[in-house]
């Protein structure tokens, strides 16, 4: 039976030989790009474009890269720190009270992060993301949406 480093070993050279294999595809692929495979090579390189339809794009003009990227260029392009302070309800009824981080907590985690956005395109997944950003804020605009 082979030791524990033998494994690794032929794990590390497996994964040397996908990569070296992948590399020589590419180059291979793009010295006999002819006609339209020059433009397939071009979208294969081109930054991603999100869910939307739209490029994320931060102020400074460059396109983001990766999950936390995007989300911070969301968070700073659309929800601007507020002034400091509570929300107050003025009327209604009494049910808000009863809403607290612990409860708002709760039914993020139990909400499905695959759920398609709704009418405003923001996913469960991105209010969750909000969620480990500002909790008071996200339990305050819960409380006020009751």
């Amino acid at each position: 039976m082979a030791g524990t480093s033998q494994v690794k070993a032929a794990r590390w050279e497996f994964q040397r030989a996908v990569r070296r294999a992948k590399r020589d595809c590419w180059n291979r692929f793009l010295q006999e790009a002819d006609g339209n495979k020059v433009w397939k090579a071009a979208a294969y390189t081109t930054p991603r474009i999100d869910k939307t339809g739209q490029a994320l794009v931060r102020k400074e003009g460059t396109v983001a890269e990766g999950c936390r990227d995007r989300v911070w260029v969301i968070l700073q392009a659309h929800f601007p720190w507020g002034p400091p302070g509570h929300f107050e309800a003025v009327q209604g009824g009494k049910a808000f009270e009863r809403v607290d981080a612990r409860l708002v907590r709760t039914h993020l985690k139990a909400a499905v992060s695959t759920s398609a956005p709704g009418d405003d395109r923001i996913s469960a997944d991105i209010v969750k993301v909000f969620w480990q950003w500002d909790e008071q804020h996200i339990t305050q605009l819960v409380r006020a949406c009751i």
